[in-house]
Parts: structure tokens; C-alpha cells; sequence
């Protein structure tokens, strides 16, 4: 499924330094107005990249970070990671600390000079075994994304096993064939991109479609407003639908009902969704998904062991029995190697880390974060969601790296071009 998706941006604006993007992609792009990448391509390059510039060295895959915590000299140590000791986790380097004990404030008074951050963790290797490591840094970057942890809807039933938050769920239920055309219908919640691709994955395997979201179609924040016809045509086929195929009340079929919690407290037991008459009498656009039904300005009010449903809207309560579900509301960051998770870093320190509503707080030029010098942060964790922008995070944080090591007279020249 994944490969078959285009990225936002185009393949050239995701373009590195000295690389021409379409001289490794042997020349895939599909025309010169719309030159958009698949994951699979824009991946590739980039793994191809680090290999033709020789920085494998600077690259360790299949690394986690457990802690980072602040040490500085002569100070009790200030811990940034939730529940972490000097013990830490089995790490090594712990003799290795010497005088460095962390205290932020003291550090920061002190004009910085002393501050290092100790990074602990731990790389699997072959046979899964966990090899911990202890290093330190002067400076340490956040680039972790947003996508570690989905956003909840905090309804009953949400951990049921036919209720999911990712996208790549439904990928693997086609594949594997548990859905077909005589399924019930798949539940997609949400209104942004994400829910967009699995709407077109379900209708392209002629899956039936139940789409509910709480805004309406005319909402001006919709993302697919933001984007131009012509370079996004498949996201504004799911909008077209999204406007034109909305869902009618009809009237309920005759005969007794199947129990279910659902339907005990249901206005009324709502039968396969079908078109308004006017969309059925050519409302529709050509070439439109007819098995895909929306529900704007609907929320979920509880997903039921039976499989079934239950939205609410326009005052009214509606229950539909469903193959599966997908939450697709956004993610969030976890930072959970920081102490309260980051949330001091972020511009409502009152507030969780997110990336569109609570970003963490930086300089716009070098992109330090405002509250703990010597700690960086780009891409989402800072609102920059789209990969095209990681190059201006990545030169403001290499400018001023370069600025202060040439006034710490530490810049230190390798071939007249070449800077460690």
C-alpha cells in the first residue's frame, strides 16, 4: 500500500547538496509539473546519499535513547530523563563522569563552558541482544518526528482488537485478504492526509468506506483547501467525495434487529449507508468511489464489542457494524527520555509536546531551544512537518555550531575545505 503513495513534497525540493535527486532515481519522475516521490524512492536516495559522501561513520542504525541527562562541573546532578538515577540502565561510561555532575541553571550562569549532556541507550544487534552505550555531547539535537505516538479519541471501546491507529493496519488486512468487497465496511475517522491515504486504499481494493469526521466539509482548515489541484489530484478525489457522497438517513429496514449495546441506546439502527437521491441521480462526479459514504460534523461516541459503532451528529445517534476501524487523528512525540517528557520545552510549557498545536520553543535562526541552551530541536517537534523544510533546521543548527566553535577558537581545518 505505502508504495504506492506520493509524498507531499516533490522529489527535487527534498533534493540534498551535491546529489542531483533525479540522477539516483534513474530518471522515475513522472512529469515535470508533478514530480512527486514514493516513500520507497525518497528513502532510497537518501540511503544512497550517505553512501556516496562516505558518512556511514556518522550514522549507527538500530539505536535507542533511553536518557539524556544535563551534567556540569562541581554541581549536583539536574536529571532530564522522568525517573532516571546515577545507576541508569546499565550503561557504559558510568566511571566515566569524573567531576561532570549536572546542575542546568548553574551551568547556564556560568556562561555555559562546562555543560556537557550524557546520552544513554542502547543498540540491538543480531539475535535482538541489547548492547547499552553512554556518550557525551556539547550539544544535542532533537530530530525525532511525531509520528511515535497516535492521538487517542478517549472513547469506550477504543483498545477493542478491531480498533486501530495506523495506517499500515489496514495495509496488511488487504494483503493478507481479510477484507473484500462483501465485508462489512471499514470505519475511517479524520480529516487530514493520513485519513485521506486510507480512504484510497480501501477504495482501491473496493472496500466499503464509512468516513466520519468532526468538521464540516466547508471547514477552511481542511488541508486539502491548502493544496492545488493539480499537483494533488487524488487527495481532491477524497474531498470531492468527501463533499458529494454525504450520508442520508433512511428509514429502517423492516424487521427485527440484532441486540447490541449499540442499538439499545441507538436513536435508531441505521441500515447499509446509501446516497441522497440527488447524488444517486448524478451528483457524483465520474470516476468516484460509490461504495464511500462521509459523515461530516460526526463524532464517535463508542465502538462495541459486536462490531458495531456508534456516531452521533445533527442530534441524532446512528450505529453501523463494521470489519474494522482506523483512528487517524494525528500523533504526537514521545520524549519520554526527558524529563516530563519535554513538556517545559515546548511554547505552553502548561501543555504536552505536540507539533501543531504546542511545538517546542526555539530560536527561529538557530533553532536552540529557548529554555536549555546546548539543546536543539527541528523538523516537526518544532511545526516544520513537511521533509523539505529539515534543510533549513539542519543549516541554522549547523551556522550557529560553526559561529561558536570559530569563537572558541576550536575550529580545526582538515584540507584547507573540509571542517571536524
Amino acid at each position: 500500500m505505502e508504495g504506492s503513495m506520493l509524498t507531499i513534497s516533490l522529489g527535487i525540493w527534498m533534493e540534498l547538496p551535491g546529489v542531483n535527486y533525479r540522477d539516483l532515481t534513474n530518471g522515475k519522475h513522472r512529469d515535470v509539473t508533478s514530480d512527486r516521490a514514493t516513500p520507497e524512492e525518497i528513502s532510497t536516495y537518501y540511503r544512497d546519499y550517505v553512501k556516496l559522501k562516505g558518512l556511514q561513520k556518522n550514522f549507527v542504525d538500530n539505536t535507542y535513547v533511553t536518557s539524556i541527562q544535563k551534567l556540569c562541573r562541581g554541581h549536583k546532578a539536574e536529571d532530564l530523563e522522568n525517573g532516571h538515577t546515577d545507576k541508569g540502565d546499565g550503561g557504559m561510561g558510568g566511571e566515566g563522569k569524573g567531576g561532570f555532575e549536572g546542575n542546568g541553571k548553574a551551568c547556564v550562569k556560568n556562561g555555559g563552558g562546562g555543560t556537557l549532556w550524557e546520552v544513554r541507550g542502547y543498540r540491538q544487534v543480531q539475535n535482538k541482544t541489547h548492547v547499552p552505550f553512554s556518550l557525551f555531547a556539547e550539544n544535542v539535537v532533537l530530530a525525532t518526528g511525531a509520528s511515535d505516538s497516535p492521538v487517542r479519541l478517549g472513547v469506550e471501546g477504543e483498545d477493542l482488537p478491531f480498533v486501530f491507529h495506523s495506517i499500515s493496519n489496514l495495509g496488511l488486512a488487504v494483503s493478507q485478504r481479510k477484507l473484500d468487497r462483501n465485508s462489512d465496511p471499514v470505519l475511517i475517522i479524520g480529516a487530514g492526509l493520513s485519513a485521506a491515504d486510507a480512504v484510497l486504499c480501501a477504495c482501491s481494493s473496493n472496500i466499503r468506506v464509512l468516513h466520519v469526521f468532526r468538521k464540516s466539509v466547508d471547514n477552511p482548515d481542511l488541508i486539502f483547501k491548502q493544496l492545488p489541484k493539480s499537483l494533488y489530484p487524488e487527495y481532491h478525489k477524497v474531498y470531492n467525495m468527501m463533499c458529494s457522497q454525504t450520508y442520508t438517513n433512511m428509514a429502517a429496514p423492516n424487521g427485527p434487529q440484532p441486540e447490541s449495546i449499540a442499538s439499545s441506546v441507538c436513536a435508531k439502527i441505521c441500515p447499509k449507508p446509501q446516497l441522497s437521491a440527488g447524488n444517486l441521480a448524478g451528483g457524483t462526479s465520474a470516476g468516484l468511489f460509490p461504495d464511500y459514504t462521509s459523515f461530516p460534523e460526526h463524532c464517535v461516541v463508542s465502538f462495541q464489542p459486536d462490531m458495531n459503532c456508534l456516531l452521533q451528529g445533527n442530534n441524532s445517534l446512528k450505529a453501523f457494524k463494521v470489519s474494522m476501524v482506523l483512528v487517524l487523528i494525528g500523533t504526537n512525540p514521545n520524549l519520554f527520555f526527558l524529563k516530563g517528557q519535554g513538556q517545559y520545552l515546548g511554547q505552553d510549557p502548561t501543555r504536552p509536546i505536540s507539533c501543531k498545536q504546542n511545538p517546542i520553543d526555539i530560536n527561529q535562526y538557530t533553532f536552540e531551544c529557548t529554555k536549555e541552551p546546548g539543546l536543539f530541536a527541528m523538523g516537526p517537534l518544532v511545526g516544520d512537518n513537511f521533509v523539505r523544510f529539515l534543510k533549513g533546521g539542519a543549516l541554522g543548527i549547523t551556522s550557529c555550531l560553526l559561529t561558536r566553535l570559530k569563537k572558541r577558537e576550536k575550529l580545526i581545518s582538515k584540507g584547507g575545505n573540509t571542517f571536524i
